[in-house]
């Protein structure tokens, strides 16, 4: 992942992923080929081929987080925006300018700020 950056799985299907000293856009990129390259890949179980996405939320820490909490809960919120607006899509989160969800169909929802992305299947 390079820059020091982590990976976890954070429970069931939840992963976390910490992006230090990344910006929103390229938070919002990486998880953009994140998605598409998961989209992709082949996944077979027995003789069956079966498709699999992801739908990832980012979220930016902000100077008056105690912690990474409310980052990850922003996250999360992005997330399920996401997996509402038809799965398979990229959402960054912004309080301040959450756009409706039928202005996206092509797989990545502006929603601002990015770090720890976190994704579910």
């Amino acid at each position: 992942m390079g820059r020091a950056r982590r990976a976890a799985r954070r429970g069931g299907e939840e992963f976390l992923v910490i992006l230090p000293r990344t910006g929103p856009e390229e938070a919002e990129a990486l998880a953009q080929r994140l998605r598409k390259e998961v989209e992709t890949l082949p996944f077979t179980v027995g003789d069956q081929q079966l498709r699999v996405t992801v739908s990832i939320g980012v979220a930016t820490t902000q100077a008056e987080d105690a912690d990474y909490d409310a980052a990850i809960h922003r996250a999360d919120q992005a997330l399920y925006r996401a997996k509402g607006d038809g799965r398979n899509r990229v959402c960054r989160f912004d309080a301040l300018a959450a756009p409706p969800a039928s202005a996206q169909a092509s797989g990545s929802e502006r929603t601002r700020e990015d770090a720890p992305a976190q994704d579910r299947s």
